[in-house]
C-alpha cells in the first residue's frame, strides 16, 4: 500500500532534541559511571509545540494529536537520566511517566521529593517523563517520536462514571496515570490470536494509514526537514 505524505509546510523542521553529552553512558549497578539526572525544558518545550500545541507560525504541524487537548493545562517536566531501569525479561525501561506526587512515607519523604522537583522544574509538575539517555540516542527519528508520545498517552485526566472529566475542589483538573489500551504476552497471542475486542482494536490499528510514516525514511530517520 503507497502512503501518502501528509501536506507540510516547507519550514517545519523535526528539530529533535539531542541527549545530554552527561547521560550518554549508561550507569548499570556496579558501575564506575556516576548517576545523573538532568531537566530539560526545551525537550518540554518540543513535545509541547509538536504533539500537544500542534504549531509553528499558525501551520497545524501533522504530530498534533487532539488526544492531547487535556494536557494543555498540565505542567509536564521531561528528565533525563542514565540509571538503568530493568523490566521483567531482561529488558531495560526507555522512558516512564509519572505523577510526582509520593503518597506513602512521612512528611519528610514527601516534602523531599517536592523540594527536588521545585529544584528541577521551578514548580512541582503534573506530569513527569523521564527517558533513558543512552537507549534513546539509539533509537530513530520515528521511534523518539513514537516513545514520547507513548508516555504523552499515561498523563490523562480522570473520568467519571458518566466519561466526564473530573476537577479538584479549586477547579484544577485531576490527573492520572493511563493504563495500556493492550496488556497481553506475546506467547498468548501467538497462540491464541487476537482474542478480545482490545487487541482486536491494536491489529485493526496496524493496518490503518499510517500517516506520519511517509515522513520518515526507511531507518525511521526524518525527512521532512532538519533533525
Amino acid at each position: 500500500m503507497k502512503i501518502s505524505s501528509p501536506q507540510i509546510p516547507n519550514f517545519v523542521e523535526l528539530r529533535r532534541p539531542a541527549v545530554p553529552d552527561t547521560v550518554c553512558d549508561l550507569c548499570e549497578r556496579g558501575a564506575d559511571v556516576p548517576a545523573m539526572w538532568l531537566p530539560d525544558d526545551g525537550l518540554a518545550a518540543w513535545a509541547r509545540e509538536l504533539f500537544i500545541e500542534g504549531s509553528n507560525q499558525g501551520a497545524l504541524l501533522p504530530f498534533w494529536n487532539e488526544d492531547y487537548a487535556h494536557l494543555k493545562l498540565a505542567r509536564i517536566g521531561f528528565l533525563w537520566t542514565n540509571v538503568e531501569c530493568g523490566e521483567g525479561g531482561g529488558k531495560v525501561r526507555a522512558g516512564q511517566a509519572e505523577i510526582p506526587k509520593p503518597r506513602t512515607g512521612n512528611a519528610w519523604a514527601k516534602s523531599r521529593v517536592t523540594f527536588q522537583m521545585a529544584q528541577w522544574f521551578g514548580v512541582v509538575p503534573d506530569f513527569v517523563i523521564t527517558l533513558c539517555g543512552p537507549l534513546v540516542n539509539a533509537l530513530s527519528d520515528m521511534a523518539f517520536c513514537a516513545l514520547v508520545e507513548h508516555e504523552l498517552k499515561h498523563c490523562g485526566q480522570a473520568r467519571d462514571e458518566m466519561g466526564e472529566p473530573k476537577y479538584t475542589e479549586d477547579g484544577e483538573p485531576k490527573w492520572c496515570i493511563e493504563p495500556h489500551t493492550v496488556e497481553e504476552h506475546s506467547s498468548v497471542t501467538a497462540r491464541y490470536g487476537a482474542w478480545d475486542d482490545s487487541l482486536k482494536e491494536l491489529v485493526a490499528s496496524l493496518d490503518r494509514n499510517h500517516e506520519l510514516v511517509a515522513l520518515f525514511d526507511e531507518w525511521g530517520n526524518w525527512k521532512g526537514g532538519k533533525r
